[in-house]
């Protein structure tokens, strides 16, 4: 009676196939089958049921809704049920697509009609679905929490979708993929080994053993990075303007682990065909765009090497190593180093994307000194320094932060700088900006330290004098700048500032807002409650109080998290200082 069954079924798709007159028909009753098969398997369904009721704890059931009001908590959460809901989903599409060694008659029957891929696709559709509804529930218990926080924000609904699409979505596809690899090998215990060991790979256990062998190597370092896919240290969100990073390098690094593992399939299957060096190119190709260096903020593990924090800490320890002989005339010479210059005016075009790209031309008050000495982050690339008249400038860059250029010519009225590049902390991306004048991501005059190991801190550095800036910022990503100096003019997504300063901060967010508080500009976050004056009145009168002496000189106040310190700048009279935490007292440097 069952062979009977199975021959009426064999029959009953063979029709159909040839109503159809396509594989429309073939594609319905294979996905069908096949889920009819994954209903009756206890295992799938016990893990599926697990993952909803994972999300559910976690999205849906948190005791710390009721007390925080926090917007990034369900963010947080997200973060935690990660790791289990990938490792769930890589056993789902290991014990489906392994099936396939085992087929029935009728899936015989189609297979031989549609090929092996169409069959894989069928059963791609069935995780597919589950994925999606597992991101639709995670963005419907989302909104549930924002609405009861009254958390109402169209920036921020519109990244939390983001988050959701690329850290759950996308992320539970690379998922599928690694349990499709795993299924590949020819016994179950080695596929149960490689799942074991996909999710070991990409675990924080692994990344700190690896990063602890290359702590001292930037390079290798950055390219390790491939692994993280994750993020493991949920409470350590960047800040209220980042959140968690977004940048295009994330879904870079996720489509490549997808293209590698269809490239080691293809390989196996089709041994040295078109296909597979195709699948090759393009999987090498998506590992260069994964590595490269970019301004993507990110911070995976807290207090370890690779978050963005200790970013610098590598570079400078093997600087400033006692060790390193060749670096210790310079780092005498930078200590005594005076300014013998000033710098009359910049004139700045910015181009912000992945990466910051820089065209800045200095004016010095001295035209005739033989050499100049500059200050620039190592992170920033120099592609060309000219003089007034497009000729090319000779020139020297030690310890990566110390520029001398030559002026063979007697005399020089203008000096330009085009340089490209980025650095992690201090972040030029899409999603935002937070270049804070006290770093010195544009040239300053004289060697400077920019980086203090003892306190593993970044110096702040300012120009000696007023000088006038002209600044042009373009952007890619979606938001506007802010910045200490006045905008004159806007046209899309440029914005051109002027003004004369002793620095230049830029600060870019959606979330950002400037608010107008007594007499003051207050900038900071709109989704920080602790920062906005209407709900913190109190620490507000004594930041008020420290501001009285600069009443009536277009102060504005950043309020923006820069590693526990926030910096603040005024237009007319520039101030150098820092917000501690939550404005709870200023510091000027004498007066607190």
């Amino acid at each position: 009676m069952f062979v009977g069954q199975i021959f009426e079924n064999g029959l009953f798709c063979i029709r159909k196939i040839m109503q159809d007159g396509c594989y429309k028909g073939v594609e319905v009753i294979m996905i069908s089958l096949n889920l009819r098969k994954i209903i009756k398997n206890p295992i799938i369904i016990g893990v599926t049921a697990f993952i909803f009721l994972w999300i559910t704890l976690f999205v849906y059931m948190d005791s710390s809704m009721k007390l925080d009001t926090s917007p990034e908590l369900e963010l947080i959460n997200i973060v935690k049920i990660i790791p289990i809901l990938f490792f769930s989903f890589m056993v789902i599409s290991y014990i489906i697509f392994n099936e396939n060694k085992k087929c029935r008659i009728e899936e015989c029957i189609l297979v031989n009609k549609m090929g092996l891929i169409r069959e894989n696709l069928s059963k791609a559709a069935i995780i597919l679905a589950i994925d999606f509804l597992s991101a639709v529930y995670i963005l419907v218990g989302t909104m549930r929490y924002y609405r009861m926080k009254n958390i109402v924000d169209y920036d921020f609904y519109l990244y939390t979708f983001k988050v959701i699409a690329v850290y759950v979505f996308l992320l539970l596809i690379v998922a599928m993929f690694l349990g499709m690899l795993a299924a590949q090998a020819s016994k179950r215990l080695t596929g149960i080994c490689l799942l074991i060991m996909f999710y070991f790979v990409f675990s924080d256990t692994f990344m700190q053993f690896i990063l602890s062998l290359f702590s001292d190597n930037e390079l290798v370092s950055n390219y390790l990075l491939i692994f993280g896919l994750f993020y493991r240290c949920a409470g350590m969100i960047i800040d209220r303007n980042y959140f968690l990073t977004m940048e295009n390098i994330n879904i870079y690094r996720m489509l490549f682990w997808i293209l590698f593992c269809l490239t080691i399939i293809a390989v196996r299957k089709f041994r040295i065909k078109i296909y597979s060096v195709i699948y090759v190119l393009l999987t090498l190709s998506l590992f260069i765009l994964s590595v490269r260096p970019c301004g993507a903020s990110y911070n995976l593990f807290g207090f370890y090497i690779i978050d963005s924090w200790h970013h610098d800490s590598i570079y400078y320890s093997d600087f400033q190593s006692n060790y390193v002989e060749k670096n210790k005339e310079l780092i005498k010479s930078v200590k005594k180093s005076k300014t013998d210059f000033k710098v009359l005016s910049y004139d700045m075009d910015y181009k912000v994307s992945d990466v910051l790209d820089g065209k800045v031309i200095v004016i010095p008050d001295n035209k005739c000194k033989k050499s100049y000495k500059f200050t620039l982050y190592h992170g920033y690339n120099i592609k060309n320094i000219t003089n007034e008249k497009g000729e090319k400038l000779d020139y020297v860059r030690k310890g990566g932060d110390y520029i001398e250029i030559y002026n063979p010519a007697g005399k020089i009225e203008k000096i330009k700088f085009e340089y490209s590049g980025f650095s992690r902390f201090f972040y030029s991306t899409t999603q935002a900006l937070k270049l804070p004048g006290g770093f010195v991501y544009y040239p300053i005059p004289g060697w400077h330290i920019i980086y203090d190991g003892e306190e593993q801190m970044t110096e702040k550095n300012y120009l000696e004098n007023k000088a006038k800036f002209n600044v042009k910022i373009s952007l890619k990503g979606n938001y506007r700048v802010i910045s200490n100096l006045n905008e004159y003019k806007s046209i899309g997504k440029t914005q051109y500032f002027k003004g004369d300063s002793t620095t230049l901060t830029i600060l870019g967010s959606p979330y950002l807002i400037e608010k107008e508080y007594k007499g003051v500009h207050i900038v900071y976050s709109r989704l920080d409650r602790a920062q906005d004056p209407k709900y913190n009145k109190e620490d507000f009168k004594i930041v008020l109080k420290g501001l009285k002496k600069y009443k009536n000189k277009n102060i504005k106040l950043f309020l923006i998290d820069n590693g526990g310190e926030s910096y603040k700048y005024a237009n007319e009279d520039s101030i150098y200082g820092n917000l501690i935490s939550v404005a709870d007292y200023l510091e000027t440097g004498k007066m607190y």
